[in-house]
């Protein structure tokens, strides 16, 4: 224990003797260190930290199961008879997340809520209780039961103060009283955009066809899951006979365990930046290796003159250990305060599901990853100067011009390790420059709208009021009246959904088509219900017919407009106008064909074009009405005027077009006031994140990999200095010495760069998987990244070269 002590306090002096070397080894290991410490910290949270749920490996996701795909989303009655027929699951409970509007009046100004509809078992099944208070009961959840409502630990800290009495308090939601019956502890947060639930108070078994719950159960007693997937399996297929007996697609039932069901799709994404922010550390433990033999070179005589006093060469090892490790814990702990104060932040910039992890911290697991982590990083990069260290020459180290510890050999380790970096700096670099190239075509794709001056609001109705068709038109007419009325407003309508927004789809049958058999005889499509102007509200192009008119209402005949993608598929030789479709749930019997409009790129830049049917909102059936206002908020777009200004002002328009809202209907909140360029843009922000962390990564190894080159040829320029200075004596040129060593650089460089390439070319496919779309193998991405790599290595490898060819012999000469 003396030893250690004594090698640590030695360690201590050595380390403050250079303190501008010690300050740039710990900035480096900080900042890789820190950088690993927060993506694990959320590789952790998502993927390997269990739920914070009673046995969650029990909770498995119930999916739809199609040859065409799965899909998580389920209707009432079918839930109803999975919940009734399952066996081997011991509670089988509903949920929508979909982000359900409710409106909370209160003495100030109306405000919108996000709530989540539940099944009543759903958080026993969950094996989760309200920190006060009780849970839903079967009671709650019957039709025409009370309000209730349990509230979320953040809701009720920031309306009720934290105060427990808050519970038994009534809440006055879309124009309806709930009581408070509990409230949920502050770990919970799942759906993670509720910040209420309520029952659903349906009657299932006859509830709406529509495709929107999601179901989750947990496995009982005395069953694994290979049981629950083979009677789900089963299962699914009674299901299809009793509700769908004649589709042949063979749909059935899968479980998916729960974690994975909500975490799964982030797994490739954080093992590809937990690898990039790896591979920045590689090459920070790189440089600190040579970093570390420039030093153990510069302490020659030091080690000489120990080891002829008896220092054995493992003592010597030790002792550089020791430096090295205790360099690595202080930069360890310096990295966990860095990864505390970005993981935020780094949060807040990533994909939703990244910014609403719980338990997201740097606890105890997180300070036994950094712990171990820089201790590897000690030994990792220690190890070069400590073996080179066993190699010590005492009688020329003894002499003031000796050789450097190890040599030829040690300068074959610094050139290998600069290959190193610059094949890691590759990697990263060529996975940057294909995201960046990637994320740029994504964001300049032709969305089919013309977005220049669009503002688009949400507006959540209750459907105590407007859950009738009848409703929704008056509201939207009286409303569009005023806000058309208003100064700047050029064209304004409302939609249940707007490009790259949640909504239904539905299917639909060719009236009178001769072949009913045929797959052009039916089909399903994204829809649409609209007020008229919502075409020139978006600037989508009228291609043909007419659009929606004043008296496209539930007493004149239907009709529904269809987009290109729709027509051409169903009517290839271009008569779609004038046929009839029959869509369900829009009542009113089969719908004509009045105009077909250009494509939209509904479901975002990274999906294809959707087959669409847009129908007036007065012809929507009342079942159909009554579920889009439950459970979706509406939208409002508004198109300004040309000459309102540029940059379009929010503001300008937001304001008088609230009051337009209000004065129709006072209590109802309007919500999420962006322009239409923004709504598209946040389709992209999970791609956006990944480019921008990845550049930063890629910003960060470059820059190493340029210190390290430069370190590297800096220190053997000064190890030959004598050998510089006698050839200059000889009759060498200057710039036969500075070429000489630019291209002891340049091969170690091009060596690098040929590792790099072969390395990003094999794993590709993981970089391709950030983003949507992505090129793993681009030859014009991969020449100019290289390209570039290389010019900036010959920049590093110049200024050493020309410190080099301006050595004075004389000075040389004299030293020896």
């Amino acid at each position: 224990m003396s030893s250690l002590r004594l090698d640590l306090l030695y360690a201590l002096r050595t380390l403050r003797k250079t303190p501008a070397t010690t300050a740039v080894a710990l900035a480096v290991l900080t900042l890789g260190i820190g950088a690993n410490a927060a993506i694990f910290s959320v590789l952790d949270a998502a993927l390997l930290r269990p739920l914070p749920f009673a046995q969650p490996q029990d909770l498995v996701q119930v999916e739809r199961d199609r040859p065409s795909g799965r899909s998580p989303n389920y209707s009432e009655p079918r839930f109803d008879m999975v919940r009734e027929e399952a066996t081997t699951l011991s509670g089988v409970a509903a949920y929508d997340d979909l982000g359900a509007g409710f409106n909370l009046i209160t003495d100030g100004s109306p405000q919108r809520l996000v709530g989540s509809m539940v099944s009543h078992n759903f958080f026993s099944v969950l094996g989760v209780s309200p920190l006060y208070g009780r849970d839903f009961t079967a009671d709650d959840d019957r039709p025409g039961a009370g309000g209730v409502v349990i509230l979320s630990h953040r809701l009720w800290r920031s309306h009720f103060g934290a105060d427990p009495q808050a519970v038994g308090r009534t809440l006055d939601l879309n124009g309806e009283g709930h009581q408070i019956i509990g409230v949920m502890p502050a770990s919970y947060s799942f759906p993670r955009i509720a910040e209420l639930w309520l029952p659903f108070r349906i009657a299932y078994a006859e509830g709406s066809d529509a495709n929107y719950l999601k179901v989750v159960g947990r496995t009982a007693e005395g069953y694994d899951f290979a049981a629950v997937e083979a009677e789900l399996d089963a299962l699914g297929r009674r299901v299809e006979e009793r509700f769908d007996p004649e589709d042949d697609q063979g749909e059935t039932l899968a479980a998916i365990p729960l974690q994975r069901a909500l975490y799964g799709h982030l797994q490739p994404v954080l093992l590809v930046l937990l690898a990039a922010v790896a591979m920045v550390l590689l090459i920070a433990c790189a440089n600190l290796a040579n970093l570390q033999l420039a030093r153990s070179a510069a302490r020659r005589q030091e080690m000489a003159i120990r080891t002829a006093l008896g220092a054995s060469s493992a003592r010597l090892t030790r002792q550089l250990l020791t430096e090295n490790l205790l360099l690595a814990a202080t930069g360890g702990a310096l990295g966990l305060l860095l990864a505390q104060a970005a993981l935020r932040p780094l949060l807040a910039l990533g994909p939703e599901e990244v910014a609403s992890l719980t338990g997201v911290s740097l606890d105890g697991r997180m300070v036994l990853f950094t712990l171990g982590l820089s201790l590897a990083t000690g030994l990792l990069f220690g190890l070069a100067p400590a073996l080179a260290a066993r190699r010590t020459d005492v009688s020329a180290g003894l002499k003031e011009g000796g050789a450097a510890i190890g040599g030829r050999s040690g300068r074959r380790l610094g050139l290998g390790l600069v290959t190193a970096e610059v094949a890691l700096a590759l990697v990263l670099l060529l996975g940057a420059g294909l995201l960046v190239k990637s994320f740029y075509q994504l964001a300049a794709v032709d969305t089919g709208l013309e977005t220049s001056g669009v503002l688009t609001l949400r507006v959540s109705l209750p459907e105590a009021r407007y859950g009738t068709a009848e409703a929704l038109e008056r509201f939207q007419s009286q409303v569009l009246d005023n806000i058309e009325a208003v100064p700047g407003v050029a064209r304004a309508a409302f939609a249940n959904s707007l490009p790259t927004t949640i909504g239904p789809d539905l299917s639909f049958a060719v009236v009178g088509h001769p072949d009913p058999d045929s797959d052009l005889a039916s089909g399903g499509a994204q829809f649409r219900t609209v007020s008229p102007g919502y075409f020139e509200a978006l600037g989508i192009p009228r291609l043909q017919g007419r659009e929606f008119l004043d008296s496209d209402t539930s007493s004149s005949e239907p009709v529904v407009i269809i987009n290109r993608r729709l027509a051409e598929t169903h009517w290839p030789e271009g008569d779609a106008l004038g046929q009839s479709l029959q869509i369900s749930g829009s009542g009113g019997g089969p719908a004509r064909i009045v105009g077909v409009v250009e494509n939209v790129r509904e479901l975002g830049a990274t999906q294809g074009v959707p087959r669409i049917t847009y129908i007036p909102t007065g012809q929507l059936e009342d079942g159909l009405a009554g579920m889009l206002t439950r459970l979706l908020p509406f939208h409002l777009v508004a198109r300004a005027e040309s000459g309102l200004g540029s940059p379009f002002d929010v503001g300008a328009l937001t304001r008088p077009i609230s009051a337009a809202v209000w004065a129709v209907d006072p209590q109802q909140p309007i919500t999420n006031a962006l322009t239409l360029d923004e709504l598209l843009a946040a389709h992209l922000r999970d791609d956006a994140f990944n480019t921008l962390l990845l550049g930063i990564l890629a910003a960060v190894a470059l820059l190493l990999a340029a210190v390290g080159i430069y370190g590297v040829l800096a220190h053997l320029v000064g190890q030959r200095r004598r050998e510089i200075g006698i050839r200059l004596a000889l009759g060498a040129s200057r710039r036969s010495i500075a070429r000489s060593v630019v291209t002891q650089g340049l091969g170690a460089i091009l060596a690098g760069v040929a590792l790099g390439l072969a390395t990003a070319a094999f794993s590709g496919r993981w970089i391709a998987s950030l983003i949507h779309g992505a090129d793993p193998v681009d030859p014009a991405v991969f020449a100019l990244i290289a390209g570039l790599l290389i010019l900036l290595s010959l920049v590093a490898t110049y200024l050493p070269a020309r410190r080099a060819a301006r050595v004075d012999p004389l000075r040389c000469l004299r030293e020896e």
